[in-house]
């Protein structure tokens, strides 16, 4: 009691540019955690999946970095931003 409590409420909204921001989101999410899982490969095994999969130093693979790196930086922001989902509640 007394204590801020965080209590998740469910956003109603249907605004139009919401749906993009939520795809957005779980996109760069999504790519963040490929990029996530290819780190670990190389780190643990010295094995780059990208660069298996699409040449190493290929014109794709350095699109595929890209990509990723956009997206970590996108999932970056979606962390530091204030979430309107949540509301703080005193007691």
């Amino acid at each position: 009691m007394g204590a801020n409590l965080l209590r998740a409420r469910h956003c109603t909204q249907t605004g139009r540019g919401l749906g993009a921001v939520v795809w957005i989101t779980r996109i760069a999410t999504a790519l963040t955690a490929i990029g996530g899982i290819n780190w670990g490969l190389v780190g643990a095994f010295s094995f780059n999946l990208v660069d298996a999969i699409f040449g190493e130093r290929s014109v794709v693979s350095r699109i595929v970095y890209v990509l990723v790196g956009t997206s970590a930086l996108v999932t970056l922001a979606t962390l530091v931003r204030p979430n309107p989902d949540v509301a703080r509640i005193d007691e």
